[in-house]
């Protein structure tokens, strides 16, 4: 295409006019400074929780995990790890696999073991104060109870376990004892000549000599294999410990004696006890008193649960004159309370026992 050359000046001012132009508009346009960008905090790392120092103890007791005695153990076993938010743990050596009471008290007072259930410490540690242990005198176990926490019977028994390195922490009850026999019998003439297995107790000896039978101490353990063997005639136990240990399996009858509302006590080795943190030690006693406290309602449904069982294999359960036997037994219960009890506590067991009787 021809162009003329005057034109060339006129294109170039154009030109250069368009591109003035061109940059008055853009240096007009207002310039925003972009902000700076916050820079992105990292959530700090949440440092590794501390792992819960934890302690194992060892929970012991000669009585089978049967009935009301499974479900104490396993209320206070469970108790003590929540309550201490697993600080303590807890492992369960019952049916005398670790040997019989008088060895577990050994043991406990000597620290090989933390806490037990135990009967016949005070046997051996507070025998003057062991009116709860003399046969047809509480008629409930609320009136034993009270006995075992009036303050001048429950602050000497404390005392005296302490300085022997036992912490007392609460007492719970299994229901009346009764006797199971192959000889039948309803009264104490029936009675005479009974080969009857008792606790190492001397006061229960004397007052079932008293009775006509032929008493015999044998350990807990051994009861099955002495009645399988004929060394004796009978037993003498609670509901949960006759149906634990399978006496349907060797006896006949169980004779609805009540002789005595059975307790057991829970109890620490008091070095262990006392090296507790206080707010641990504190969890620990409430979570033992709070299983105890529990347990009343569930021990008569139980025991008539375990009953029942016991008669559908085969055992019958007897009806006994037990006032005949309170009556011809008194005079030995009387000799034994002079002999082995303190004076005044007997007294104090007497007021309470006539108390809960009327």
């Amino acid at each position: 295409m021809f162009v003329k050359k005057w034109l060339y000046p006129v294109l170039v001012l154009l030109l250069i006019v368009s591109m003035v132009a061109v940059m008055g508009c853009e240096a007009d346009e207002e310039v925003v400074d972009e902000p700076d960008e916050e820079p992105v905090e990292e959530p700090d790392e949440e440092p590794d929780e501390e792992p819960v120092e934890s302690v194992t103890i060892s929970f012991v007791a000669a009585i089978p995990l049967t009935g009301i005695n499974e479900i104490i153990a396993t209320d206070i076993q469970e108790n003590i790890e929540e309550y201490t938010d697993g600080r303590i743990e807890v492992d369960l050596y019952f049916d005398g696999v670790l040997g019989g009471e008088m060895d577990h008290l050994e043991m406990l007072v000597d620290g090989e073991i933390e806490l037990a259930l135990n009967y016949l410490h005070d046997t051996r540690y507070a025998e003057h104060l062991a009116a709860h242990h003399v046969p047809f005198l509480f008629p409930s176990f609320d009136a034993l109870y009270e006995y075992l926490n009036h303050p001048e019977i429950a602050e000497e028994r404390g005392q005296i376990f302490r300085d022997n390195n036992i912490e007392y922490i609460d007492t719970w009850g299994t229901g009346p004892r009764r006797i199971t026999s192959n000889q039948y019998f309803t009264n104490v003439e029936e009675m005479e000549g009974l080969r009857i297995r008792m606790p190492e107790i001397p006061m229960w000896v004397r007052i079932y000599e008293e009775l006509g039978t032929d008493p015999t101490p044998i350990a807990a353990p051994e009861i099955f294999e002495s009645l399988e063997a004929g060394v004796i005639d009978a037993q003498e136990n609670w509901i949960a410990n006759i149906h634990g240990r399978r006496m349907d399996e060797v006896q006949d009858y169980v004779m609805d004696t009540d002789h005595l509302q059975m307790s057991f006590c829970v109890l620490a080795n008091k070095d262990f006890y006392d090296d507790l943190d206080p707010e641990i030690r504190e969890a620990f006693v409430q979570a033992i008193e709070d299983a105890c406290a529990a347990l009343p309602p569930h021990v008569e449904e139980e025991n008539e649960r375990l009953m029942e069982e016991l008669q559908e294999r085969g055992m019958e359960f007897v009806q006994v004159d037990r006032e005949q036997m309170v009556e011809v037994a008194w005079p030995a219960i009387e000799s034994v309370a002079e002999d082995f009890l303190d004076e005044n506590a007997w007294e104090i067991a007497r007021e309470i026992a006539e108390e809960h009787a009327e």
